[in-house]
């Protein structure tokens, strides 16, 4: 990320996995978050949802009450939640996991972060 003298930015872009390379100029930089999640496309799945916000009830595994099915990020809530939609980012993996385990109950799973071999 460079901020040129014509205060546009210019963004340096590498595809994953791969030698592309390329440049982006930009006028601004938006960061967008903060978005109220909408679950009413969900009301014919039968998830308990808590009374306040319609949130979507999940344990420790991020299962809801309906075996099987599991939620994460803004939509869902247990207790101690962190309303940040970070918190989504380590949601995902304790899902994945949980059904993983579930689906392959023999297979011994990862127990560390893996590498995605990334270098500078």
């Amino acid at each position: 990320l460079t901020v040129e003298d014509d205060e546009t930015v210019t963004l340096d872009l590498k595809k994953m996995r791969s030698d592309d390379e390329a440049q982006l100029n930009v006028d601004k930089i938006v960061v967008n978050y903060g978005f109220t999640s909408n679950n009413a496309a969900l009301n014919q799945w039968y998830l308990d949802l808590a009374a306040e916000r319609n949130l979507i009830k999940v344990d420790s595994m991020m299962e809801t009450s309906v075996e099987g099915v599991y939620a994460i990020g803004d939509g869902v809530t247990y207790p101690g939640k962190v309303a940040l939609i970070a918190a989504g980012f380590g949601e995902a993996p304790t899902a994945v996991t949980a059904l993983a385990k579930k689906l392959y109950p023999d297979k011994r799973m990862a127990m560390h972060s893996s590498s995605m071999g990334i270098t500078k």
